[in-house]
């Protein structure tokens, strides 16, 4: 008797171009696949170790060979959005989860901003009203922000971004005692 594979094994074994390889799991979302796609492009491999990208072998982790913040904890998503069963939103709210914070962050201050936070959308998608609250409240501390429809846009927000120079530091920190 042969063992049955799930249809993720099965377009893992059947490589990149299997017509099995569509999005990563059935209840995910576009938004979903191409936040997957812009972190595949930003580090050097997935989380697994092994090639199962969803963009092209050459691209992945291109991003860190550009930037190596992008292969760091610096540059990160922030589980915040998803459709969860009502238990889990519940132990996800007493943690602090909260609406409207963006889905991605580079905690790196480039060209006099603290930081960088991206919104995915699909494509045609607005933000909702907690996010232009957010939004809004977080530029006015400093921030920049950018919402994006694709990996590519995405990508080249980052990109942008990261052109900007370095913001200095107006006390270099070299330990906690500093403080």
């Amino acid at each position: 008797m042969t063992a049955r594979m799930s249809r993720k094994e099965l377009a893992v074994a059947l490589g990149p171009n299997s017509p099995l390889r569509g999005r990563t799991s059935r209840n995910a979302s576009p938004e979903h696949d191409e936040q997957v796609k812009l972190f595949e492009w930003a580090r050097p491999r997935d989380v697994f170790g092994h090639p199962n990208y969803k963009i092209s072998y050459e691209l992945a982790g291109a991003g860190a060979r550009l930037h190596p913040v992008l292969g760091t904890s610096l540059f990160h998503a922030v589980p915040n959005g998803g459709k969860r069963g009502k238990l889990t939103a519940w132990k996800l709210q007493l943690e602090g989860v909260t609406p409207g914070v963006f889905d991605i962050a580079l905690d790196m201050a480039c060209g006099g901003y603290f930081g960088f936070k991206l919104e995915m959308k699909v494509k045609g998608g607005r933000l909702s009203a907690a996010q232009r609250d957010y939004d809004i409240w977080v530029r006015m501390r400093g921030y920049c922000t950018a919402v994006c429809h694709s990996w590519e846009e995405a990508r080249d927000a980052l990109l942008e971004y990261l052109a900007l120079p370095p913001t200095e530091a107006l006390r270099p920190f070299t330990s906690l005692k500093d403080f």
